[in-house]
């Protein structure tokens, strides 16, 4: 229905609710519970502070869906998929502007699924061609050393 609501699941109570415009696709939290990112149908993601669910940022630099969005386990990274077969990268530390600082290329179809390492600088990345890639954040340079991906936690 194009909003976003917060709920208090003990109480089965409506806490919050915040009309997007638009219809959302995916939606992720923040590590410390402080914000929410999510991406919408129509390309465009926002960023919302939880407690007012006032906007903190928006963008949109892709036309078609964002198919999942996640943020870094310090924060400092949000990671933006597309149904374009992209990931783009943006530094939550540089503030409401959210210029995108690096994507991964060569997905050989839309996003399904991502996740970051427990240290930020990877990205795991489920595509619909039922590939799994690993790319390098922020650059998005794809790392295909088996012995390297290994290692990752």
């Amino acid at each position: 229905d194009g909003t976003a609501r917060i709920w208090d699941l003990a109480d089965k109570k409506l806490l919050n609710k915040v009309n997007l415009g638009h219809a959302a696709r995916c939606a992720a939290y923040s590590p410390d519970g402080e914000m929410v990112a999510i991406g919408m149908k129509n390309g465009e993601f926002v960023i919302l502070l939880v407690n007012s669910l006032k906007v903190w940022g928006k963008k949109r630099d892709r036309k078609s869906a964002i198919q999942d969005i996640r943020i870094s386990p310090d924060s400092r990274f949000l990671a933006v998929g597309s149904s374009e077969h992209t990931v783009d990268f943006y530094d939550l530390t540089q503030g409401t502007s959210l210029n995108r600082i690096g994507y991964c290329k060569d997905i050989p179809s839309f996003v399904i699924q991502m996740d970051f390492s427990a240290d930020g600088r990877y990205i795991q990345v489920s595509t619909g061609a039922y590939k799994r890639q690993v790319h390098e954040v922020p650059l998005g340079k794809q790392v295909t050393e088996a012995t390297v991906i290994e290692k990752i936690t």
